[in-house]
């Protein structure tokens, strides 16, 4: 029952999507013919840069665990194991990737432990750049219209409060149960003395560094549809939290829809409806052919000895 319920929302909240786009979308065709495809192919470039450098900081996460792996190898197994995250459950992605680990040389244990702390540390950098959203004109002005309904009174303060308190809870509950599977895997199995804090911290920051370019890239794709204005912390706060609201979307694959509706809801502010949803569309479209690109590159065969000895040297 359970399941079925849970179908139906997704289904439902799909068709709503669908039924919402086609009523904006003769508007947002003509702003898709303006787009400048050098600039277009420019942004594709920059998102396969980002791509293949983010797939290969799982070798910090794995080091932060005692297993340090190649760069290059370790970012191969993460785009090969990533692209099934399309399938329903998404636990497809990170099953693969605790198979594949084997070719590193990295044991079942670790490479799960790598994953749970990896959910973490993601989540902990995309949230950081969220927090940029605090300071935009989008959050002053709403904060701003807060005040003015609490002082009129028909917002009450304490259902204010009440609303953030939950999901701020909510949150909180997420990610402690990370948290206590990590630590948990990590007692059982891995000695304690193996697991490198100072690893663990270089892997979050080199992730809120992605994070933050990922938003400068996002950034400059505002920048070639017509009718928006974003500045760039903006653009920044933006990609985070819908970045969270995809992730959080829990049975939809690639958190794909509920990451656009975030996207072009929150770009409405700084400008027609239509051009956000455009935005939105682009970027989907641009990042699903830049994994295919990507995943395409990683599964090229690597051929010479060269590129089998950092593999022989983790299996030793």
């Amino acid at each position: 029952m359970k399941t079925i319920f849970r179908n139906f929302l997704l289904v439902s909240g799909i068709s709503l999507a669908v039924a919402a786009l086609a009523s904006y979308w003769p508007n947002v065709v003509p702003l898709l013919a303006h787009v400048d495809p050098g600039v277009l192919g420019a942004v594709a470039a920059g998102l396969l840069i980002y791509q293949l450098i983010n797939a290969g900081v799982w070798s910090q996460v794995l080091a932060a665990l005692g297993k340090p792996t190649p760069f290059g190898q370790t970012s191969r197994v993460w785009l090969r194991s990533e692209a099934l995250r399309w399938l329903p459950g998404g636990i497809w992605g990170y099953g693969s990737r605790v198979v594949s680990a084997k070719r590193l040389g990295v044991d079942r244990t670790r490479a799960s432990a790598s994953l749970v702390l990896e959910l973490g540390l993601t989540n902990l950098a995309w949230g950081a750049t969220t927090l940029l959203l605090l300071a935009s004109p989008m959050a002053l002005d709403g904060l701003e219209l807060l005040s003015q309904k609490w002082a009129s009174g028909s917002i009450p303060m304490i259902l204010v409060y009440g609303v953030v308190a939950i999901l701020g809870g909510l949150a909180l509950l997420h990610f402690s149960g990370l948290c206590r599977r990590l630590f948990t895997l990590i007692e059982a199995r891995i000695p304690l003395e193996e697991v490198r804090p100072m690893m663990a911290s270089r892997a979050l920051l080199s992730y809120i560094a992605l994070c933050s370019c990922n938003g400068v890239i996002f950034w400059q794709m505002t920048k070639i549809v017509p009718g928006l204005e974003v500045d760039l912390l903006s653009a920044i706060g933006i990609t985070g939290a819908a970045w969270l609201a995809g992730f959080w979307a829990i049975g939809v694959p690639g958190g794909i829809g509920v990451r656009e509706a975030a996207l072009a809801a929150m770009l409405s502010y700084y400008g027609s409806v239509e051009a956000g949803i455009a935005v939105a569309v682009l970027w989907r479209a641009l990042q699903m052919v830049v994994e295919i690109v990507a995943l395409g590159l990683a599964t090229v065969p690597m051929t010479g000895k060269a590129s089998e000895a950092p593999l022989k040297s983790c299996k030793a």
